[in-house]
C-alpha cells in the first residue's frame, strides 16, 4: 500500500491542504475525502496514469472535505468515478441528491454526472463493502453531523472529525497506519479530538505508525512546539503535506 497526503489540514487551508488522502491499495485507487487537498493532484499524474478508475469514500459531507470536486475535472475527466458516501443510512437525502445540490449550475459548470467519463454515487447500506479485492470497513463516528471512520483492510484505519471517547474506540482496532483527527492539545472538544485523549487512550502497540491529521488552522508556534514535546517517544508523528508512506 502506498498512502500519498495531498491535505492534511482541517476546516482552512494554510500550508497543508484540507482532508484528502490517495491510497494504492491492490491495484485499486482510493481517495480519502476530497478537501482542497484534491488541488495537489496535478503533481500526481504518475500515479493518476496507472489507473482507469478512481474511488473516493466520503467521511461526511463537511465542505473542508468535498469542495475539491470541483478541482477533479482536468485529471479525472477520462475515469470512471465512483463516490461513495454515507447518504441515506444517516441523512436526509443521498450522495448523489447532495452532489446534485452542490453542483448545480449556480455554483459549477459541471454537474455529478459529466463530472468525468463514467460517474456513480453509491450511499453506505450499514455494512461493510469490496472495492475490487479491497475490504472497505465503515464505523460510525460522534460529531456534528454523523461521520464514519473507514478502515482499508488491515493496512489503514482513517478517523477523521470525531470526538475521541475511550469507551467507543475500540481497542482491538489494528493496521498498519492510523490517521487519527486531533483539534485540540489539551481539554475537551464535544466534536472533535483532544491530543492527550488520543496518546492516553489509543494503544499505539496496535499501530505501525500514527499520524495526526486535520490540523487546527487557529494553533499556534507554541502549540506546535507543545505537540511535538507530547509526540516525542510515541508512534504518533503530526502529518505534512505531499508525504507518502509505503505499507
Amino acid at each position: 500500500m502506498r498512502l500519498h497526503i495531498l491535505g492534511c489540514a482541517g476546516w482552512i487551508p494554510d500550508e497543508n491542504e484540507t482532508s484528502c488522502f490517495l491510497v494504492e491499495h491492490k491495484d485499486q485507487l482510493i481517495m480519502l475525502d476530497c478537501g482542497t487537498g484534491a488541488s495537489r493532484l496535478k503533481y500526481y499524474k504518475d500515479v493518476l496514469d496507472r489507473y482507469d478508475e478512481v474511488s473516493i469514500i466520503l467521511s461526511h459531507y463537511h465542505l473542508d472535505h468535498m469542495v475539491g470536486f470541483i478541482y477533479l475535472v482536468p485529471y479525472l475527466k477520462d475515469k470512471k468515478l465512483t463516490i461513495y458516501g454515507p447518504g441515506k443510512l444517516v441523512y436526509a437525502k443521498s450522495t448523489k441528491e447532495y452532489f446534485d445540490d452542490f453542483l448545480q449550475p449556480a455554483f459549477f459548470s459541471h454537474s455529478i454526472d459529466n463530472l468525468t467519463k463514467e460517474v456513480h454515487c453509491i450511499d453506505y447500506n450499514g455494512e461493510d463493502f469490496m472495492i475490487g479485492d479491497v475490504h472497505i470497513g465503515i464505523v460510525p463516528q460522534a460529531h456534528s453531523s454523523p461521520s464514519f471512520q473507514i478502515k482499508i483492510d488491515e493496512e489503514l484505519i482513517y478517523a477523521t472529525d470525531t470526538h475521541f471517547d475511550l469507551k467507543h474506540w475500540d481497542q482491538k482496532a489494528k493496521a498498519k497506519i492510523l490517521l487519527h483527527e486531533c483539534w485540540t492539545v489539551k481539554g475537551n472538544d464535544y466534536r472533535h479530538s483532544t491530543l492527550e485523549k488520543l496518546i492516553q487512550g489509543i494503544p499505539q502497540e496496535n499501530f505501525n505508525q500514527i499520524l495526526i491529521i486535520h490540523h487546527n488552522p487557529e494553533w499556534t508556534k507554541e502549540d506546535i512546539a507543545e505537540i511535538n514535546k507530547m509526540i516525542e517517544g510515541t508512534k504518533f508523528l503530526l502529518a505534512q503535506d505531499n508525504l507518502c508512506i509505503k505499507a
